[in-house]
């Protein structure tokens, strides 16, 4: 039972709710290109980041203007309004990516459509995390689309992100809208409903993670800091020794400029070792010449750069000593000014490879999804008990 009117309106709001999500999933291989284009038009991040942020802003706070005038507005929903609008400003301004800080609307926009279209099919309060689990769905394919893409990644953290997104619009909307008309939890089919789509998230996320996220290993070094890798240091130390001569002309073969193609044909998925090989190779080597003379940062940049140095020679070792890009004297020359700098503590964190999940592997993974899925299942045979006691009543 929906509110009244509401059954009829279901094709033309899930129209709108399939619409935006094509829009989203259109805009996935554009989007980069589309901010390139417009930060050599407009000045780069600096300018873009802002830009975004504000308009994004105003669309918030035009949609607050609505809130305020909506019938029943008082100092509580005023004071949820501004704390939604307070979240949606923060979001804008820690986010760093440009194209993230659009990201975040159109998954709030998302979030109010979803709701919309399920309230043509249900009428409780359990409507929250019915469109939580659809956009939580809709957000991994989006990930998933985005790892196919080439120089797109898929990520996690931005599918929580998006997440947060969802949760900050569903917030606003139950407590500063306040949509009327919820009826008490009678029905099993709605309690299964949810539970079901719950699960599916929870599955999904696993599916995710199963198919993208690369797993690996953590490495800590006491003369150097810690670093991630694909590999397990003893499978590391054999594939270095197997390939690290092949490897080596390979790598030396390409320049920064093919750079991006490069790591896609040889892609973490496709062949780690390379990868890996090459992105520090391409870091060490940036930051090198990021540390010009009398600059603030020349310090940090040469740190970086000796420190990818050491991972380098360290772990890596046939592939260096076969590389036409083995630094001749190992980094020697620039120990003093870092040493006189007091910049080559261990406590150095390379970012390459960042994204590897370290803590568990893929059987861990599955046995955790199994657990998640029970428990939600559970809470759904609980809940659908006390519908039962209490319809007997």
């Amino acid at each position: 039972m929906t509110a009244a009117g509401e059954g009829a309106e279901a094709p033309r709001r899930w129209a709108y709710a399939a619409l935006w999500t094509a829009s989203i999933y259109a805009l996935i291989p554009y989007t980069r290109d589309l901010v390139q284009f417009l930060g050599m038009k407009l000045g780069g991040d600096p300018v873009l980041g802002p830009l975004f942020g504000g308009i994004i802003l105003l669309v918030v706070i035009a949609f607050g203007a609505k809130v305020v005038r909506r019938p029943g507005f008082n100092l509580t929903r005023g004071l949820w309004l501004a704390g939604v609008l307070a979240g949606y400003g923060y979001f804008m301004w820690t986010i760093d990516i440009a194209p993230e800080k659009i990201h975040f609307l159109q998954y709030g926009v998302l979030a109010l459509l979803v709701f919309y279209a399920l309230r043509c099919h249900f009428d409780t309060r359990l409507l929250y995390p019915q469109t939580l689990a659809v956009c939580f769905l809709i957000g991994v394919f989006d990930e998933y689309l985005q790892s196919l893409v080439p120089r797109r990644v898929g990520d996690t953290g931005d599918i929580f992100l998006n997440l947060e997104a969802v949760a900050l619009a569903l917030i606003g909307l139950a407590t500063a809208w306040a949509p009327a008309g919820f009826q008490p939890i009678q029905r099993k089919m709605e309690v299964w409903a949810t539970g079901g789509l719950l699960a599916g998230a929870v599955v999904s996320m696993g599916l995710f993670m199963w198919t993208v996220v690369d797993f690996g290993a953590r490495f800590s070094d006491p003369e150097i800091g810690a670093f991630n890798s694909s590999f397990r240091p003893e499978a590391l130390a054999k594939e270095d020794s197997a390939r690290g001569a092949a490897v080596a002309g390979i790598v030396d073969a390409t320049t920064d400029t093919d750079y991006g193609d490069f790591l896609i044909r040889y892609s973490r998925r496709k062949d780690p070792y390379v990868h890996e090989v090459r992105v520090r190779i391409f870091r060490r080597d940036r930051y090198l010449q990021k540390a010009t003379p009398n600059t603030t940062e020349r310090i940090e940049h040469l740190r970086i750069a000796w420190m990818e140095n050491r991972i380098l020679e360290k772990y890596y070792p046939a592939f260096v000593s076969q590389s036409l890009r083995k630094w001749p004297d190992g980094g020697k020359s620039l120990e003093p000014e870092l040493r006189a700098a007091g910049a080559l503590n261990p406590d150095y964190w390379s970012p390459v490879g960042g994204a590897i999940v370290t803590t568990y592997d893929t059987l861990t993974l599955w046995i955790r999804i199994f657990a998640m899925v029970i428990g939600v299942l559970t809470v759904t045979a609980f809940a659908d008990q006390l519908i039962r006691a209490r319809t007997r009543r």
